[in-house]
């Protein structure tokens, strides 16, 4: 499968009215003291921890759900091989603050669209990745069936969701790196891999999991792994739908500029 996608060309990147900015997104953003190797980076990475706000930007507002969603999923990947209660609770909580991050992007999105606004490309971007942690949350059952009811994957079955979760973590990453910097080959790359993790979903579910699970929980252990291939799957499903509309976006900002540009010549 394709991994993270190594860019050697800067692409131009956009704020929310549609207008180019050479500077980063977060180039104003308050820093968090502390030695770090890359503060830009690190602030990205940490962008989870923020507070769920109506006062940030609307752009700013989804790279914070979107980081919230990513490490959502690398939680899930702990709590997979067992993990501990308290990282169920912080994912739920986590879970809860994506939903608060869909209404408010929402409401700001309606509220600042007009007739010719570029954000009327992003109007269901809140909905459709408040969907990719709602199938996280299925995960997320399933990781506390499988704790409370002591039921164990085999080797192959564990793997098998270790490395399709850690595949939509990348994406994940890629996704807040392309839409930081929206960049068309990145966002390409994203569908083209989903496209191939569900290829793997749909190949994990045709092997017969009752004969593999053994013990009498057998048929709980196949029906809460299945859940969560067919989650993991929704969640890619997802993921490739926002590539497009984020791709759209873009296309819809390139067309306004140029627009924009001839106008100023006419004039």
């Amino acid at each position: 499968m394709v991994t993270r996608v190594q860019r050697h060309v800067k692409a131009p990147r956009y704020d929310g009215l549609g207008k180019m900015e050479e500077h980063d997104l977060l180039s104003n953003s308050s820093r968090t003291s502390g030695p770090k190797s890359n503060a830009d980076d690190w602030e990205l990475e940490d962008l989870y921890k923020k507070p769920v706000s109506a006062e940030v930007g609307i752009q700013e507002g989804f790279l914070v759900m979107i980081s919230k969603l990513t490490e959502m999923i690398r939680l899930i990947l702990g709590c997979i091989s067992g993990g501990a209660a308290s990282q169920l609770q912080d994912c739920t909580n986590l879970a809860n603050e994506v939903h608060q991050c869909e209404k408010i992007l929402t409401r700001a999105l309606l509220a600042s669209r007009g007739e010719h606004d570029p954000l009327k490309a992003l109007i269901r971007l809140p909905f459709q990745l408040e969907g990719i942690g709602e199938n996280l949350e299925t995960i997320l059952s399933c990781c506390r069936i499988k704790m409370r009811e002591g039921l164990d994957l085999t080797g192959k079955a564990e793997s098998a969701l270790h490395q399709l979760l850690a595949v939509l973590l990348d994406m994940m990453s890629n996704l807040r790196d392309a839409f930081r910097r929206p960049d068309a080959v990145l966002l390409e790359s994203i569908i083209c891999e989903c496209r191939e993790a569900n290829q793997k979903v749909q190949e994990l579910r045709l092997i017969p999991w009752p004969s593999r699970f053994k013990g009498p929980a057998a048929f709980e252990t196949t029906r809460m792994y299945l859940d969560a291939l067919d989650a993991i799957k929704s969640a890619n499903e997802g993921l490739g739908k926002i590539c497009a509309s984020v791709m759209e976006w873009e296309t819809v900002l390139t067309a306004s500029g140029s627009e924009g540009e001839k106008h100023g010549e006419m004039t």
